[in-house]
């Protein structure tokens, strides 16, 4: 997967149809990808309103990986927009749902900010001329930047960390 930060969305029959304005390069293997098709991506909003996407799904003819663009107001592997975490981690108490999954949404919050801020000083010690300029004072636009820093990397894990599986 891949988040894009400039892209292009159009509604057609209720679908939010997602397209990077950039040429967009494997995370993999670093080569141009073509792209291949799309695909249906369903997230929450801040008022639980569920919003369906159709994001582009790219493939890497020299490694044969494919790899979707996903926008970056999606978390990868959640339900909820990025939108909803910061809401909810900044306590403004107009999200939908109960105590223990808000407390849940924080505790996740709260440590993939500490694997992100981890992942962006060891990435400019290997590449010093890497800009890691983000808004501290604002948790979505933290939230979305270290979302795309840690995908885009290729540092998103699902099954072998206990930081993103929550």
């Amino acid at each position: 997967m891949i988040i894009v930060a400039d892209f292009i969305d159009y509604v057609k029959d209720g679908i939010h149809f997602i397209t990077g304005d950039e040429e967009v390069f494997c995370p993999v293997c670093h080569q141009l990808m073509k792209k291949c098709g799309r695909c249906r991506r369903y997230v929450r909003g801040k008022y639980g309103k569920r919003d369906e996407l159709a994001v582009r799904v790219l493939y890497c003819q020299n490694c044969n990986h494919h790899h979707r663009e996903l926008p970056d107001f999606v978390v990868p592997h959640k339900h909820f927009g990025a939108e909803v975490f910061a809401a909810v981690c900044d306590a403004l108490n107009n999200y939908f749902m109960d105590d223990h999954s808000a407390a849940r949404m924080l505790r996740w919050v709260k440590e993939f900010f500490k694997f992100g801020l981890a992942t962006a000083r060891r990435l400019k010690l290997e590449h010093p001329t890497l800009v890691t300029e983000y808004n501290a004072d604002s948790t979505l636009d933290t939230l979305r930047y270290f979302v795309m820093l840690v995908v885009n990397a290729g540092e998103w894990r699902t099954t072998s960390s206990c930081i993103l599986s929550g």
